[in-house]
């Protein structure tokens, strides 16, 4: 295999609605060499769904490093080049990311889009970021089991925890990233990009789900009919 993406999710509404509209649009496509997983904590929740790894006994927002840490240990048995580590209200073309991940170095892969929002401090944006197998072996090993480093208004950071760590061993973020915002930029038409970041301003989650369904119904028409 060469790209698995692993998809943060939640147990509960509204993220498994979520859930279910990614499965029904952009992983619904197949697209040899690319998998996808969905990850989240719980415990028999999901029996329906063969593609969801339940993470025991790690619940809450301020635990997601330490879920992503978890799923990494599992995911790690799997015979993949890269990973693509994204969330709930990410829409992904398999088809770009595979091409995408064709440009990338094997070793020391740690991309996604810049961001700077910790001063002095730059990080890969945790809605999506392309990491090869060493830079995964890293996370899997040392993202700390309790961790005292970044936290702002009561929340630990999961993007940012996972840069401190790789810049202890020299990793820093990769360029060539990219992403489109579809509730940030006029979308009556899109590039055809790998990564595409559906969450709106609004607490409305089913926004995500819109965006889902009009990014895959553009991109099927326009790019490719086997998308």
């Amino acid at each position: 295999m060469d790209v698995l993406i692993a998809v943060l999710s939640y147990p509960v509404s509204p993220w498994r609605e979520l859930m279910c509209a990614q499965m029904e649009t952009w992983d619904g496509f197949y697209q040899e060499g690319v998998e996808t997983i969905y990850f989240q904590e719980g415990r028999g929740l999901n029996m329906d769904f063969v593609n969801v790894l339940e993470i025991p006994d790690v619940e809450g927002y301020n635990l997601i490093y330490l879920k992503i840490k978890r799923a990494l240990q599992v995911l790690w048995r799997r015979d993949w080049k890269f990973m693509f580590l994204t969330n709930s209200s990410s829409y992904v073309c398999k088809r770009r990311l595979m091409e995408f991940s064709r440009t990338m170095p094997e070793t020391g892969c740690y991309c996604g889009e810049l961001r700077h929002d910790t001063p002095g401090f730059p990080f890969a944006s945790g809605c999506g970021m392309l990491l090869s197998r060493d830079v995964v072996q890293i996370l899997k090993e040392e993202l700390p089991e309790s961790y005292p480093g970044f936290h702002h208004e009561g929340r630990i950071f999961s993007d940012v925890a996972i840069a401190m760590e790789l810049a202890k061993h020299g990793v820093g973020v990769t360029p060539g990233g990219r992403r489109f915002d579809y509730w940030s930029h006029p979308h009556e038409t899109i590039p055809d990009e790998y990564h595409y970041r559906c969450k709106s301003d609004t607490s409305d989650r089913n926004k995500d789900i819109e965006a889902f369904k009009r990014i895959a119904a553009m991109k099927y028409h326009y790019f490719s009919k086997s998308e």
